[in-house]
């Protein structure tokens, strides 16, 4: 990883550098999913992505073991008091380029929780680029009060 996207992640905070980061330039950065309320089965991750690479990438998917499904999602609508999402195949992440995830923005949807996620603890997720490959991180799980709006 280059001095440049060290210096960035250190300036932006919490920094995770999955295991082949170095040859990619791939950087996550400040991720968190929120603890699942009582009684549901889904649930959000919020992290920013940093390409400090050579080469544009794109997210294709992610995956835990903790859900049956994850899910790349753009912004909530509401319609008629029921909130949709629209889902998006891959997500763009320029040479140099920061894309952020966040609450009422893009976020991957975690649906089929396998058992409830709980604040303090940590969730294990696999991200899928076209270029970097597939890279785990572990992400805090933060209770709901604590995302903000």
């Amino acid at each position: 990883m280059s001095v440049r996207a060290l210096a960035l992640a250190t300036l932006l905070g919490a920094v995770q550098v999955p295991v082949n980061a170095a040859d990619s330039g791939m950087v996550v950065l400040q991720s968190r999913a929120v603890a699942s309320l009582p009684g549901s089965d889904a649930t959000a991750v919020y992290l920013t992505l940093h390409n400090a690479g050579a080469q544009a990438d794109r997210l294709l998917s992610a995956s835990t073991p903790a859900a049956a499904r994850a899910e790349l999602h753009a912004t909530m609508i509401m319609s008629g008091g029921t909130a949709t999402m629209k889902s998006l195949p891959a997500l763009d992440v320029p040479v140099g380029g920061t894309v952020s995830m966040a609450p009422g923005g893009m976020h991957l949807m975690l649906s089929g929780l396998k058992q409830p996620l709980r604040a303090g603890d940590r969730l294990s997720l696999t991200l899928k680029f076209a270029k970097a490959g597939s890279m785990t991180i572990a992400v805090p799980i933060a209770a709901v009060t604590a995302i903000p709006r």
